[in-house]
């Protein structure tokens, strides 16, 4: 039984080796992914939302065709601040999303794979 029990203990080791290293080098990669991956949902979570300086824009425009006193209609103001958000816009920002949150989990995966390996 000696020689199982210290046959049993390097196999042990090394597979326990084996996770610690594949659980840093997970680790690093879903960093810089998660990293990267946030830079870019900064960038495309602005199309989500309407461009004030083309709504300023089309008020000023308005305001300026008026100014001989005449009341502006409300209609036309409701038109100028109207925003659709486009759909490539929402799919990409889920995907964007459901990028970062998996790459989040699967950094936890890993650091909770390092602390059950040591």
């Amino acid at each position: 039984w000696k020689l199982y029990g210290v046959e049993s203990e390097k196999y042990d080791m090394a597979l326990v080796n084996s996770w610690k290293a594949s659980a840093d080098s997970m680790l690093i990669f879903t960093g810089l992914f998660s990293a990267i991956v946030a830079t870019f949902l900064v960038e495309t979570y602005k199309t989500l939302q309407p461009d004030t300086g083309t709504q300023t824009v089309a008020i000023l425009a308005q305001l300026a065709t008026r100014a001989d006193g005449a009341a502006i209609p409300v209609a036309s103001l409701d038109q100028a601040l109207q925003f659709t958000k486009p759909t490539s816009a929402i799919r990409v920002n889920i995907l964007m999303f459901l990028s970062l949150f998996l790459s989040v989990t699967s950094a936890l995966v890993s650091t909770l794979i390092q602390q059950w390996a040591r």
